[in-house]
């Protein structure tokens, strides 16, 4: 293959779009010159990266990683020449890595042709005629990464000051590079616009409005609040065509994103700019002495309280993230995908045999034309070990035989029966059967002793305040200053934390049995496809913070619900002919009280009498 001539530019950041740089660099005509000097083929199309930095490597990862791609795998033929502005454009990586790549290029038979300078080959670095050359060249990569590791640490020590200075309440004159906005300008939510001056909002004064986006972002939280996932959420506002929020600080028409996807419901249902907060990050390139390939935003001190314009109620982000939270599996864990085409099975995960342990779930039996007294189609609950003839292995208490509960439980009657102990009517029944334990006090102290300071902190400051206006000197008016900075950092590390206890209490105290009933409830309303499916997951990870339920080899079930609001745990014991008994548990799993089918007769007159379960 015929040596070819390419050309290579890049420029580190937004701020560079636009200026002389890239036509500096991209002197198409004077390249043209040196292909021809050298009889080479010249590529008209160069290689550009578009804001990818040179220090951290960017480029690496975009064209001009390409470009030693295309050398390795021969596309680019040796013989080759670059052509490049300077050794900067190449990177600004530090002296060693710098000049590791640079031998790279030039062991490869690939040349160099740098502006200014002769060509750059293996064999004019070699000897000691080459020396000095090599050291030039070595000299201009320690002379870009030097300016480079000096401007970022200015940056660095720049914007901490900035940093603590809005933190500390000081948030104006605190823009990155000038603009509207505080600290934050354009790199602001895209549901806001930063401004030049400040404009009050519910009686405090902000540098940002919320705009068109922040009704699109409304209406998002009102879907999640309502139940919907972050699968149908998604959905539904790419078939509605709106555009995605990452568009609003995309530049380039090709970098458009044209859908949405459930990782971007998801990061913005959990994003705090919603009610106002900003938690200020740095980020890291390394991670446990490894470069990483992306840099990772590690939060910075304490999120600053008020700082942006709420556009969403926190007792709505607060009843979002319960949502969420209740989507996780029942260990604590993301459940990822889909369960079918309908969420059949409200107990997935919760299940396990009373024989071997393993797992219960959801089995099919078809109709059998040849048999019709086989019956069917028919769905079971049924030990998977079981239905899969499994033997088990050395140790186990069945080593080498298979599972003994050979049985299924009906599963529409399951459901059926699991309803009846959530319906209206039985929930006031079984509480007043379980005694109520005694209740953890120390959050409610902490958070009346933070709602006390956080008042303490505010009528402090408000004095000085008063102090700073009496004060003689300004060296005096300094140091008043100084503490009021000192007590508002306080005050908002307080009030953090006041409203993780809040949010704390108001999960425990929430009735966990009220939402189950509203979400059983909420499944006879559900005429979509989606909708169903999306309440029957909801019901499930409900279910999953309550209740665990055993399969029996008697073709019996026990549904364990767990201690909750203070009240012990409970055992149900059921058959398909319905409750058999009601167990009151200790904290040392032994029997407080058991309601066999005597007690819950007695019972029945209190509950609903038309309730299924409770029929002997």
């Amino acid at each position: 293959m015929q040596p070819i001539y390419i050309v290579y530019g890049r420029f580190s950041g937004e701020g560079q779009r636009g200026n002389s740089s890239v036509e500096r660099q991209m002197d198409m005509d004077y390249y043209h010159g040196r292909a021809d000097e050298l009889g080479l083929p010249f590529v008209e199309i160069p290689f550009f990266d578009d804001a990818k930095s040179g220090y951290h490597g960017d480029n690496l990862e975009a064209e001009l990683g390409k470009i030693f791609g295309d050398i390795r795998s021969g596309r680019i033929p040796p013989g080759s020449v670059i052509g490049t502005e300077s050794h900067s454009r190449l990177g600004r990586l530090s002296a060693n890595e710098a000049l590791y790549q640079y031998l790279d290029i030039l062991r490869t038979g690939t040349k160099l042709d740098i502006k200014g300078r002769a060509l750059r080959t293996w064999d004019s670095i070699g000897g000691l005629s080459g020396v000095l050359t090599l050291m030039e060249d070595f000299i201009d990569m320690v002379i870009a990464h030097k300016h480079s590791a000096d401007l970022a640490k200015t940056e660095r020590d720049t914007n901490q000051i900035k940093r603590r200075q809005v933190q500390h309440g000081e948030r104006s004159h605190t823009m990155k590079k000038g603009g509207p906005g505080w600290f934050v300008g354009h790199r602001c939510p895209a549901w806001l616009t930063p401004l030049d001056n400040e404009i009050e909002i519910d009686g405090r004064f902000y540098m940002y409005q919320p705009n068109e986006i922040a009704k699109i972002v409304r209406m998002i939280f009102d879907w999640a609040d309502q139940g919907l996932g972050t699968v149908v959420i998604a959905r539904r506002l790419t078939e509605k065509q709106v555009a995605p929020l990452g568009n609003a600080h995309r530049k380039n028409p090709d970098k458009m994103l044209s859908s949405w996807s459930p990782g971007m419901v998801g990061a913005l249902l959990k994003n705090r700019a919603v009610i106002g907060e900003w938690q200020p990050t740095t980020r890291t390139r390394e991670k446990d002495g490894k470069k990483l390939k992306y840099s990772a935003k590690v939060a910075e001190g304490d999120p600053i309280l008020h700082y942006y314009p709420p556009i969403i109620d926190r007792a709505v982000f607060d009843r979002v993230q319960r949502g969420l939270e209740l989507r996780r599996g029942y260990d604590g864990k993301p459940k990822g995908g889909r369960t079918g085409n309908k969420f059949g099975n409200i107990i997935l995960h919760l299940g396990s045999c009373g024989c071997c342990g393993g797992t219960v779930t959801l089995w099919s039996r078809s109709a059998d034309p040849k048999n019709p007294r086989r019956g069917g189609p028919m769905k079971y609950l049924r030990c998977e070990v079981s239905r899969r003839k499994r033997t088990f292995p050395e140790g186990h208490k069945f080593a080498g035989m298979k599972c003994p509960n050979k049985h299924g439980f009906q599963y529409p009657r399951f459901e059926e029966l699991l309803f009846s102990l959530f319906s209206p009517a039985m929930i006031p029944v079984i509480e007043d059967l379980l005694p109520q334990s005694q209740q953890n006090e120390i959050a409610t102290r902490r958070l009346a002793e933070c709602e006390l300071q956080i008042g303490q902190h505010q009528q402090q400051i408000r004095n000085l305040v008063k102090m700073v206006a009496r004060a003689a000197t300004a060296l005096v008016a300094d140091a008043y200053h100084a503490e009021i900075e000192a007590t508002q950092a306080a005050l908002d590390r307080l009030q953090v934390e006041c409203g993780r206890l809040r949010r704390e209490a108001t999960a425990h105290e929430e009735d966990q049995q009220a939402q189950i009933a509203a979400a059983i409830a909420d499944l006879q309303d559900a005429a979509d496809a989606e909708v169903l499916y999306e309440r029957r997951a909801k019901l499930n990870r409900l279910l999953a913070r309550y209740i665990r339920v055993i399969l029996h080899d008697d073709v019996s079930l026990t549904i364990r619900i767990s201690e909750h609001s203070g009240l012990n745990p409970v055992e149900v014991q059921i058959t398909p002919d319905g409750v058999e008994s009601i167990r009151v548990m200790d904290r040392d799993g032994s029997v407080l009280t058991d309601f066999g089918k005597a007690g819950l007769l007695l019972l029945e007159p209190i509950a609903d009498k038309g309730d299924a379960a409770l029929a002997a």
